[in-house]
């Protein structure tokens, strides 16, 4: 991290390497309230996560795009259902609400007269 081209990193790891538009006292001071010491525990966090990294939020995310309770995706999902598709956001196709599998097959093989019917009628004869 400390060598990315953009990172404010280096300045919580040296003083010397600080930006003047970057306040790092709120975060070093969750490590220590000297300096010194504050910028040691901090490289040793950011040095166990490098070598350990925590699992990503977004790995349960749903449709790879929203992390939240199923309440909320819920929300979203109804919030998204009547607007029309849209190419610059693909993600959004799969956060639409699809029928259930129990759903296609009660539509599509539909119980017939007399018993038979069903996912296996097709088996029975």
């Amino acid at each position: 991290p400390e060598a990315w081209a953009w990172s404010s990193c280096p300045g919580y790891l040296r003083a010397s390497k600080g930006l003047d538009w970057v306040c790092y006292e709120r975060v070093l001071g969750a490590f220590a309230r000297e300096g010194g010491q504050a910028r040691r525990a901090y490289g040793r966090f950011l040095q166990a996560a490098v070598a350990d990294p925590p699992p990503s939020p977004f790995s349960g995310a749903v449709g790879g795009l929203i992390v939240g309770t199923r309440d909320f995706v819920d929300r979203v999902r109804r919030m998204i259902r009547d607007e029309p598709e849209n190419g610059e956001l693909p993600q959004l196709r799969r956060l639409r609400s699809r029928p259930s599998l129990a759903t296609i097959v009660a539509v599509v093989a539909p119980p017939a007269p007399g018993g038979m019917g069903g996912p296996g009628r097709w088996a029975e004869r």
